[in-house]
């Protein structure tokens, strides 16, 4: 440790003798010198100090384009083919193996040094070790490259030195990228994943470049149920690493989770052709199958890939989620329950066991099994949403709210934005309700149950005036015929007139003949006429569009005895 803390100071005096360098350099080849050829050699050994200063510089800041710079520098360079120039381009060339591995080094010559154990802590980074450094080889870029060992290891040991030589190495320059994209990546491995997502994205603000904060981005997105999201990031990477496995499988769990199953299915597809041993992607394939509902199919998937690689968190997950399906949640329960044991870190399998044993009707033990994993971690959307769903399923508001509240913090996906709507609603909180309704409507990709819920809440305000000015932007914005039906029915509602209401409902139809809400409505409208054989007529014409509903069956028969 001693000499991790001295040569951290030594850095730092450094980088304070650059002006003084300089200076030395403007005094060699001042004008004034009558010595030409003391000149020329004092210009040429300041030019290569410089140089070499720089370049460590660049190193230092690890992103990939202060790499990339440093070996072209190196490599324009007289410099460069010294000794001490093919050193520094090992390491800079190194950290681009370690810290960047889609970039592609084909072009770059890097020669490994004849002496020393820079190559040695290279080839042990990569499978996750940090090796002793005698004291005479210690300095600031073995230290480096030791640490970035992080990246390849789930020892909490390993870790922990790594986060050492990074604070101490860093200490008077905190702000370069590598330190700061490793801290988050291991925020990320410790599931802290707000910390690691705040990192990962000022680390992208000092290089937009450096696409593995990009990759961790995207990781936290995909975890939080952001697929929409996630996809947007990959679209900035996928033309220049598209073809990277781990990149690949992101685009397809982004494209999963977007509901998107026919394209993952065809990259899926592609990708077992071109490999038809790669395991991970079979267990894609499954999930895709169980998805669309070809469960038998998905399950016989997974009897073959377990017979190869034996259970996984993924393969289990998968089977626990059509034993779920099939309502044996018994099964899903033992299932779940020898996985979690087996596979203790994996937060998916846990969200799993809570939600079982809501399933299973023991409310309270899952509960508290949920806001336990919550303690543990806090980031834990899954469990958020489960307790969300079981506090509106039991009425519980407030809690529901509290819930909401914390998920809305870290995901404002339609989907939480649409519970908030019902919980602040069923607090009596119509302006909040409002508030989030507006936000999937202006924002996000709004159905028309979302209308539905803007206008219901207005109307309950007493702001059908508002309510109707709305409708009128949404339709005048709207060019698609169905849209413009519904938001014609959704007119209907604010109209006190019945006379009014009637026009505006035949308006709809004109524009969508199939539109069920509108059908139902004027059937209504007639009834209130005293017109009950018409309103008898469009509930018939309800009943061809959805032959199934209860509740058009009970009307046509409570109409029937009045006829």
């Amino acid at each position: 440790m001693f000499y991790v803390i001295f040569f951290g100071i030594l850095k730092f005096k450094l980088i304070l003798l650059i002006p003084f360098i300089m200076g030395i350099t403007f005094c060699a080849t001042s004008p004034q010198s009558n010595n030409s050829d003391k000149t020329d050699i004092s210009i040429t050994v300041d030019h290569d100090t410089i140089i070499l200063e720089t370049v460590r510089l660049l190193i230092e800041d690890g992103s990939l384009t202060s790499l990339m710079k440093a070996i072209h520098l190196l490599e324009t360079e007289k410099f460069g083919n010294t000794e001490q120039g093919e050193y520094q381009k090992f390491i800079a060339g190194s950290l681009l193996q370690l810290v960047f591995p889609f970039t592609d080094r084909s072009n770059i010559r890097i020669i490994s040094p004849k002496s020393g154990m820079l190559t040695q802590i290279v080839e042990k980074a990569l499978t996750g070790e940090i090796i002793e450094i005698p004291n005479d080889e210690v300095n600031f870029f073995t230290l480096l490259l030791s640490s970035t060992a992080a990246l390849y290891t789930e020892s909490e040991a390993v870790i922990e030195k790594s986060l050492d030589i990074l604070t101490t190495i860093y200490q008077t320059d905190s702000d370069s990228y590598l330190p700061i994209y490793i801290r988050s990546f291991l925020f990320e491995k410790q599931n802290n994943y707000k910390q690691a997502y705040e990192g990962y994205i000022k680390a992208l603000d000092k290089d937009s470049f450096s696409y593995p904060s990009e990759l961790g981005i995207i990781r936290i997105l995909i975890h939080n149920g952001d697929y929409g999201n996630a996809l947007l990031h990959l679209e900035k990477i996928q033309k220049l690493y598209g073809q990277n496995q781990e990149l690949k499988y992101l685009f397809i769990d982004s494209l999963i989770g977007n509901n998107n199953l026919d394209k993952a299915l065809s990259i899926v597809s592609e990708a077992l052709v071109m490999n038809p041993d790669d395991s991970a992607m079979k267990l894609k394939y499954a999930d895709i199958m169980h998805l669309q509902g070809e469960d038998s199919r998905a399950m016989y998937l997974l009897g073959t890939i377990e017979s190869v690689v034996g259970e996984s968190s993924e393969s289990i997950r998968i089977r626990a989620s059509i034993l779920i399906k099939d309502g044996k949640y018994d099964e899903a329960y033992y299932l779940i329950d020898k996985a979690v044991n087996k596979f203790p870190e994996n937060s998916v399998l846990r969200e799993f066991y809570g939600r079982i044993l809501l399933l299973k009707g023991q409310e309270g033990e899952g509960r508290e099994y949920l806001e336990n994993n919550l303690l543990s971690n806090p980031d834990s959307l899954g469990s958020l949403q489960l307790l969300t769903e079981e506090a509106i399923e039991s009425k519980s508001w407030v809690r529901a709210s509290e819930f909401i509240h914390k998920i809305l913090e870290r995901n404002k996906s339609d989907i939480y934005l649409r519970y908030a709507v019902e919980i602040y609603k069923n607090l009596g909180n119509n302006k909040k309700a409002l508030e989030y309704n507006f936000q999937i409507i202006n924002i996000g990709k709004p159905i028309y149950s979302d209308f539905h819920s803007a206008v219901i809440l207005l109307l309950e305000d007493g702001k059908s005036k508002e309510a109707g000015s709305f409708i009128d932007d949404w339709v005048e914005s709207s060019s698609n015929s169905k849209d413009k039906s519904y938001y014609y029915y959704l007119k209907s509602l604010v109209l006190p007139n019945i006379q009014d209401k009637l026009d505006i409902l035949r308006q709809s139809l004109f524009e969508n003949l199939q539109n069920f809400d509108s059908i139902l409505a004027i059937s209504d409208v007639y009834y209130m006429m005293g017109e009950k054989r018409s309103s008898y007529r469009y509930l018939k014409q309800a009943l061809i569009l959805d032959s199934e509903n209860e509740y058009v069956k009970e009307k046509l028969r409570t109409l029937e005895k009045e006829l």
